[in-house]
């Protein structure tokens, strides 16, 4: 948070979208780092298309994002409580008790797929890290200079988050969130390492 913000001060928004976003791995529930992102993202001077515009997040900003281990530790505990359940309800054979049996099976169910989720992006995240333009880039259709630049967007704006697909030499892939792919001077991006 104090590097993004001293990155803010300093007039320097590609810097403080990385230390935020580096922030935000370490604790997603930071209230603090997620207002000073959308402060940060203000100040990008994104194409008038929109092209290369972060996603909105889905998640509500009141809410708790459980880590993968609350989320593993609820599944297991959920489970467990399930059969515990389940178990007395076929020895007492009371129907509240199967009901109550089923509610933990759905907690336990719903934790296990959160978890999955969990898993499949730190996946995703390991595969196509998130990048950030440090300076206006000038975006190729290949890995060279020699190449012709991107129809749509020939020059991607300072602050601009996109996913690294690939690197080759000085040169990296990457993927805007609105679909275009292209490459960049690796030494013109910041990569938030998963």
């Amino acid at each position: 948070l104090n590097l993004g913000n001293a990155a803010v001060l300093a007039d320097r928004w590609p810097e403080a979208v990385w230390a935020f976003h580096v922030g935000l791995k370490l604790d997603p529930n930071d209230a603090g780092l997620r207002d000073h992102l959308a402060f940060a993202r203000a100040k990008v001077l994104y194409p008038p298309s929109g092209q290369g515009r972060p996603d909105a997040d889905a998640w509500p900003i009141w809410l708790h994002r459980p880590t993968a281990y609350e989320l593993f530790c609820l599944a297991g505990f959920s489970y467990l409580l399930a059969w515990i359940t389940g178990t007395w309800a076929f020895l007492a054979r009371t129907s509240r008790l199967v009901l109550v049996a089923a509610v933990w099976f759905l907690i336990a169910a719903l934790a296990g797929s959160g978890l999955g989720h969990q898993l499949e992006q730190a996946d995703a995240d390991r595969q196509t890290p998130l990048v950030v333009l440090a300076d206006n880039a000038e975006f190729y259709r290949g890995n060279g200079a020699s190449y012709p630049q991107h129809p749509a967007l020939p020059v991607l704006p300072r602050g601009l988050e996109a996913r690294q697909v690939h690197r080759r030499g000085a040169w990296l892939q990457i993927r805007l969130n609105t679909g275009e792919i292209g490459w960049v001077p690796l030494h013109q991006v910041l990569v938030v390492e998963p």
